[in-house]
């Protein structure tokens, strides 16, 4: 066989497994819904579930041979968050009062593109919406005894830590 013929044969095999990639996102998709479904009678259901989604990033990363664990976390955080989007709308809801654009950046990247994302004129207002709505407050600063979960840090790529985001969620204990 020739160079040519490796080739080809290389980026067919890419393009086959490009392809089942893309059949098992979007199976991931169709089960975060029927999630969604079994869990309609659920009061109170929120599709967020920090200690699970940290869960699954440990797992990966841990079973990781080849991928750093940087792209784990990007990939799989997209996905988990395309797969919340499909349980139920959510939005981000922030506030910062300098660099506005890395504060949106980071959350997206954390928690998905798939997510609409707000403004607020104040952290009052961010935190008000996440303890009313399907909401996660995204803050350029920590706050204490707002009666939400923190869901943790959002840091930059390099490991700068721009914000701190805030969610009512649905006692992981008690549920799947």
């Amino acid at each position: 066989m020739n160079d040519q013929q490796n080739v080809r044969q290389i980026r067919k095999a890419i393009d086959d497994t490009d392809d089942g990639i893309l059949e098992l996102i979007e199976l991931r998709i169709k089960l975060a819904g029927e999630m969604a479904a079994a869990k309609q009678g659920d009061e109170g259901h929120s599709p967020l579930r920090p200690a699970r989604e940290a869960a699954i990033l440990e797992r990966l990363r841990q079973r990781a041979r080849s991928a750093s664990a940087l792209l784990i976390e990007v990939i799989w955080r997209e996905l988990i968050g395309q797969g919340r989007q499909a349980q139920g709308p959510m939005r981000l809801v922030l506030f910062s009062r300098a660099d506005a654009w890395l504060i949106e950046e980071c959350a997206r990247r954390h928690f998905s593109s798939a997510i609409a994302v707000e403004w607020a004129e104040s952290r009052e207002e961010a935190l008000e919406a996440a303890c009313r709505y399907p909401v996660i407050a995204v803050l350029d600063a920590k706050v204490e005894d707002s009666g939400l979960t923190s869901l943790g840090e959002l840091r930059t790529l390099t490991g700068a830590l721009v914000g701190f985001a805030y969610a009512r969620v649905t006692s992981e204990a008690n549920t799947p």
